[in-house]
């Protein structure tokens, strides 16, 4: 994303997924560009109110309950999930 709240993007999937939702649209580059200022200006003035936007959710799902049919190809991928790494107290404060 650029600064402006313009979506770039540089592969051919990225960029039909962009022109089908429309992602760059003026309505939805205003609302990034708003976000974007609001990040900003919490990670200046406040904070609290920054990490409370950036931070994990504290119900991260558990992935290792899940059992895909014909079961998981990726089972090496659990151990990385974001529950996982929770667990383990490896998450930052932000993402």
């Amino acid at each position: 994303m650029l600064g402006s709240g313009e979506l770039l993007a540089i592969s051919g999937d990225a960029i039909r997924l962009v022109r089908v939702l429309d992602l760059n649209a003026e309505i939805m580059i205003q609302w990034r560009e708003m976000w974007l200022r609001i990040a900003e200006l919490a990670e200046e003035n406040d904070p609290v109110l920054y990490r409370n936007l950036f931070r994990f959710p504290e119900d991260i799902p558990r992935l290792d309950r899940l059992i895909p049919t014909g079961g998981n190809a990726r089972p090496d991928g659990v151990v990385q999930s974001w529950f996982a790494r929770q667990e383990r107290d490896e998450l930052p404060e932000s993402y």
